[in-house]
């Protein structure tokens, strides 16, 4: 239940305001590498396809290793995209964090929740699922971060929730989101008002625009 490490690759650079427009030309993106391990950060540069496809939320708990690159420090080295910056007119990434993990400690990640099953109260009972609660806040050992966490509805029935309190976790996963937080519930549906008869003219008014008058 553990990521695939894909393999991404980066570049050495210089700062400046001047060498930022050329790699951004180039669309290569700046980038810093930091982490607990590393004696300084370290200054490199990201083709702007992979932040594209791999700078999203879904991806914020994937773990990727450094491959083929110019950077000697940066070869090897488990990293997350920690964070994207974007320029607010184009929406194109500018700058991008990436977190070296110490793949011997633990980290604090948000992964996913995926709802399993159709529940009772759905299939029998006419109600509909309404899930509050998307991303769970988890501490791990950095090197078994899970995809996401199941969490299985089929026993809920009308009016059933689901609380962070109740979850089944895998074994060294610490949910770090309040337990009190609701992650689904099953819903009456909503009754639909029926439409009032319009109220008939008291006699003597008027009828109502477009109606000939009724003859006595």
């Amino acid at each position: 239940m553990t990521n695939d490490q894909i393999s991404i690759s980066v570049k050495s650079r210089m700062t400046g305001k001047g060498i930022s427009k050329a790699n951004r030309k180039e669309k290569m993106i700046p980038a810093v590498i930091y982490g607990p391990k590393l004696k300084a950060n370290i200054n490199c540069k990201i083709d702007q396809l992979t932040v594209e496809r791999f700078g999203t939320a879904k991806h914020e708990s994937t773990v990727f290793v450094i491959g083929d690159s110019e950077v000697k420090e940066a070869q090897s080295l488990r990293v997350l995209f920690k964070n994207v910056a974007y320029e607010p007119s184009t929406n194109k990434p500018m700058h991008v964090d990436l977190y070296a993990l110490d793949m011997t400690g633990s980290i604090r990640v948000p992964v996913e929740i995926k709802l399993m099953g159709t529940s009772i109260g759905v299939k029998e009972q006419g109600g509909l699922i309404n899930q509050t609660l998307r991303e769970l806040e988890i501490e791990c050992a950095a090197n078994s971060i899970p995809d996401h966490i199941e969490v299985d509805v089929s026993e809920m029935n009308l009016n059933d929730s689901l609380h962070v309190s109740d979850l089944k976790l895998p074994s060294g996963v610490k949910a770090m989101t309040a337990p009190e937080r609701t992650i689904v519930t099953v819903n009456a549906p909503k009754e639909e008002k029926a439409e009032e008869p319009a109220a008939a003219a008291p006699e003597g008014e008027a009828a109502p625009a477009g109606e000939a008058p009724k003859e006595g």
